[in-house]
């Protein structure tokens, strides 16, 4: 292990986790030799998991991908304007619909409401009932490598 030729060469055994707790502390990097490889940390497997994460098919339809989240976005309304209608609360639901059944549940809710109000109302999150605005529906970005990332 050592470098300096005044230095005995030694080795010793740790844990990978004990290593990683180490290495910060070091001025100089500890060398693993290439033959070995280190178990990753539970963090850095979830991490993977994440990262490895597919969307799945939209639950209203099954025929495309989910790519719309619901995400609070909008600001709450101004406190003189008491009665108005409800304000938008935050959907925890993760990526279950695709951007044509979001419109079509947008609309059936909107129900007898003329279309010209449409986009200054509310509705509910088909799966949690939160309440959301259309400011709130945004879409979800692929990764580059085609893989789906949304959080």
């Amino acid at each position: 292990i050592p470098t300096r030729n005044d230095v005995k060469s030694f080795s010793f055994r740790i844990t990978t986790a004990a290593l990683r707790d180490l290495q910060p502390r070091l001025f100089h990097p500890i060398r693993v030799p290439p033959h070995l490889s280190l178990l990753p940390t539970l963090i850095e497997r979830f991490v993977t998991v994440f990262r490895d994460y597919e969307i799945e098919q939209c639950i209203g339809c099954m025929q495309e991908q989910a790519d719309v989240k619901i995400e609070r976005r909008c600001m709450p309304p101004p406190p003189h304007l008491v009665g108005g209608p409800p304000e938008c609360q935050p959907c925890n639901c993760r990526v279950l619909w695709c951007v044509s059944c979001m419109a079509r549940w947008w609309a059936a809710r909107a129900g007898s409401t003329p279309p010209a109000q449409w986009l200054a109302g509310r509705c509910t999150c088909p799966v949690c009932r939160a309440v959301f605005c259309l400011l709130d529906v945004r879409p979800v970005r692929s990764a580059p490598a085609s893989r789906p990332s949304d959080m």
